[in-house]
């Protein structure tokens, strides 16, 4: 009965999710350091509400949209960069009541017809930027 609730209790504690520009999203619940997924987009697809992903070094070209609880690290500014591929917005943060905090990375080449070509957040929550870049 004890570790019954040791292991239901551990499964509350948000998990760390990987990316790495070497990684591969295939069958890929993104957990494991050794093996990270290959996109930010494909993590966040993973991510149970207050996870974290952390973004090793390189260059993404994606456009985020993120609809929960959520923490994206990258390895530093210069270093990890959302690139937007000039196609839309880098990030956009739905319009419900989330935290969203984002450090050490740089965001670059968002394109909208409307503010917020880097980061859109069109929710009441809380959006977290101490270190990031955007470029």
């Amino acid at each position: 009965m004890i570790t019954s609730l040791a292991t239901q209790n551990a499964s509350a504690y948000p998990a760390i999710r990987y990316v790495a520009t070497t990684g591969s999203n295939a069958g890929n619940h993104c957990t494991d350091i050794e093996n990270p997924c290959l996109t930010i987009t494909h993590a966040i697809s993973q991510v149970v509400g207050g996870d974290e992903i952390q973004i090793a070094r390189g260059t993404y070209i994606e456009n985020l949209f993120i609809t929960l609880d959520l923490t994206l690290r990258g390895a530093g500014m210069g270093k990890t960069i959302l690139d937007g591929g000039n196609s839309d917005r880098v990030i956009y943060i739905d319009t419900e009541n989330y935290a969203v905090n984002i450090y050490d990375l740089t965001v670059r080449n968002g394109s909208t017809a409307y503010a917020g070509g880097g980061i859109a957040d069109f929710s009441d929550d809380t959006l977290t930027l101490p270190s990031l870049d955007r470029a």
